[in-house]
Order: structure tokens, then C-alpha cells, then sequence
């Protein structure tokens, strides 16, 4: 039985090369705003490089059409809203249900190329 041909489709593709670019810049910024300062919170840089870092992980399984890809990042989006929460940041907790809402409406009429 052949599979059909997969098309992930132009909103879908710019949508996780985005998220790609969203999370490298996410640490980059978490790094940069904290460089040479005193962190009174210091889980918070290495905490958003692993974010990001998993973010990237499920994007590029995603790109592969894995499954797991989104599971994963609904996980780390979970995550993220603890440790915004952890901050006392609600609005950036709440905020991070955003992109999970998107990636799901693009995945959805995806979904059965999916593995």
C-alpha cells in the first residue's frame, strides 16, 4: 500500500520555520537581557536554553512528520507556563497557549500524514 503524497503546504512550512526562529531568538534575548547583570533568578537562563532547545528538537520532528513532534511541543509549552507562572509572569503563561493553538489548526487537516 503506497502512502499519498505528503504536502505540508506554505502556512504550514512557515509556521514551524517561525517557531524555529522564535526559540533561538527567545534564548538569545533571555541571554542577553541577563548578560552582566546580577540574575537574582539563576535557573532562568539555562531553563529557557533547554526550552528552546526542545521547542527546536519537536519542530524539526514535526518537519519529519512524527507525531510525537507535537505532542512534545505542547509539553515544553506546559513547561514554559510553569515557569512563567514561577515568575509570576501570568500574562507570558497565558501567552504560550497561543502558538500551541495555531501549530494544531495548521496540523489538523495534516494529521493522517502524520506517523
Amino acid at each position: 500500500m503506497s502512502q499519498p503524497e505528503r504536502k505540508r503546504g506554505k502556512f504550514l512550512t512557515a509556521w514551524l520555520i517561525l517557531m524555529v526562529i522564535a526559540a533561538v531568538g527567545a534564548a538569545f534575548l533571555v541571554y542577553a537581557l541577563t548578560y552582566g547583570t546580577r540574575n537574582p533568578i539563576p535557573w532562568l537562563v539555562p531553563g529557557q536554553i533547554a526550552i528552546s532547545a526542545m521547542q527546536i528538537v519537536c519542530v524539526v520532528a514535526l518537519f519529519k512528520w512524527k507525531k510525537w513532534g507535537f505532542y512534545g511541543f505542547c509539553g515544553v509549552a506546559v513547561i514554559s507556563m510553569i515557569m512563567n507562572l514561577g515568575l509570576g509572569d501570568t500574562f507570558g503563561a497565558a501567552r504560550q497557549a497561543i502558538p500551541v493553538c495555531i501549530l494544531w489548526a495548521a496540523l489538523a487537516s495534516k494529521w493522517s500524514y502524520f506517523e
